[in-house]
C-alpha cells in the first residue's frame, strides 16, 4: 500500500514536498533525538515545536512537527525549514527543507530526508528555519 504524506498550512500557498512511503504496518520505527538551533529561531522569529523523527527498518527518516511565529502575529513571506541528519561521529548523513510562501501563524510538517550511506545509523536531526 502506497501512501501520500502530504504536509498542511492554513493559506494553501505551501509547496507540497512529501514523498510516498509505505505504510507504518509493514515495518518499525526507531525515534530519533532532535536538535533544534536557539540561534536559527531567534534570527528567523520561528520556533520549532513538538518534533520528532524516526529512522524506519527501510532506512527512512520521517520528521514531524510543527513550526510557529515567536510572537504570535502572522509572517507574510516566504520561510523554511530545514533537516539535517548526523552519525552518532557529528557526520552529516544527509539534508532536505521544506517551504511555504506565505507562513501564517503555524505551520506542520511531515517530512522525509534521504540519506547515504544507507549503512549509517543516523544518531539525530538537526531542525531549523531559514530563509
Amino acid at each position: 500500500m502506497i501512501r501520500d504524506r502530504a504536509k498542511y498550512d492554513d493559506d494553501d500557498s505551501h509547496v507540497d514536498s512529501s514523498k510516498n512511503v509505505e505504510s507504518e504496518d509493514e515495518y518499525s520505527e526507531q525515534e530519533i533525538p532532535i536538535e533544534r538551533d536557539d540561534y536559527c529561531e531567534n534570527e528567523y522569529k520561528i520556533k520549532v515545536e513538538n518534533c520528532t523523527a524516526y529512522l524506519s527498518d527501510r532506512g527512512i527518516v520521517n520528521v514531524i512537527g510543527e513550526v510557529a511565529t515567536q510572537s504570535g502575529n502572522a509572517i507574510n513571506n516566504y520561510k523554511e525549514i530545514h533537516f539535517s541528519v548526523y552519525d552518532d561521529a557529528g557526520k552529516l548523513l544527509g539534508t532536505s527543507y521544506t517551504n511555504w510562501g506565505k507562513f501564517g501563524r503555524r505551520q506542520s510538517f511531515n517530512y522525509y530526508v534521504d540519506f547515504k550511506p544507507k549503512s549509517a545509523i543516523p544518531a539525530k536531526v538537526r531542525v531549523y528555519p531559514g530563509e
